[in-house]
């Protein structure tokens, strides 16, 4: 299925904008996810694409200001030149959920620097996750749905865990985390027991939870792929989503 993307302006993109195909067998996993999607969703007008050029950044900020609208005084704050796009986004892999052409879901998974790591200490970190957590981890972030469309939760869901799909079976990194307030904490996800709480300054010290899980045991559940004798759980995936199965 392909993409739809509108023109647009984008002469706000940024002239450092590097972002590049996470994995070079990403037409083969979408075959994989896009029956995924339907299956989990019930339709087939919703797919997931990672963010790779300039009018798809573009799209995604201005989808960004649309879902942000209610907060936007506080959002903007973090931007520049009305342009919904920072630093950490061209270090990122970003995806976005499309409906008819429109971004109506957004998701930015991250290697080490983690964002969380402006307001929660090194030490902190490395007794709560593995001190060599900054080579094995990932961090989910940035996920934010329009409820304009009246597509439900359910697309929150699915975006988060279709992209962790493409990054795991792109650079092999299972282990993540990922933060929100507590009431927010998503049910459905695998996290670890324990957690670590902090606060946010710029969001009137709020406070927020740490969690951490592996997105394999996840796949392994939802997609119904169980390890295979003499191979890793993470081979026996890969060998199901790469033929086609």
């Amino acid at each position: 299925m392909s993409v739809a993307v509108k023109n647009v302006s984008n002469e706000r993109v940024n002239d450092k904008f590097n972002l590049s195909l996470i994995n070079p067998k990403l037409k083969t996993l979408y075959q994989y996810t896009d029956r995924f999607i339907e299956h989990i969703m019930g339709r087939n007008d919703l797919i997931i694409r990672q963010v790779i050029d300039s009018d798809e950044l573009y799209l995604l900020s201005e989808a960004r200001k649309a879902i942000y609208k209610q907060h936007a005084s506080y959002f903007s704050q973090f931007y520049t030149n009305d342009y919904f796009i920072d630093d950490k986004d061209y270090s990122s892999y970003l995806f976005a959920c499309y409906f008819q052409g429109e971004i109506v879901g957004t998701q930015r998974i991250a290697t080490y620097p983690f964002e969380v790591c402006q307001y929660i200490s090194d030490e902190a970190l490395s007794h709560f996750l593995a001190h060599d957590y900054k080579d094995k981890y990932i961090e989910f972030s940035r996920l934010a749905v329009n409820k304009d469309y009246g597509l439900g939760k359910g697309v929150a869901h699915i975006l988060n865990v279709v992209a962790g799909i493409l990054v795991t079976m792109s650079i092999k990194k299972s282990h993540y985390i990922t933060y929100s307030k507590p009431k927010l904490k998503r049910k459905a996800a695998n996290f670890e027991k324990e957690v670590i709480t902090f606060t946010i300054p710029d969001r009137n010290n709020e406070e927020y939870e740490l969690y951490q899980s592996d997105t394999l045991i996840g796949m392994s559940r939802l997609l119904g792929i169980d390890k295979q004798p003499g191979l890793s759980l993470f081979d026996s995936i890969n060998h199901v989503m790469m033929n086609g199965k």
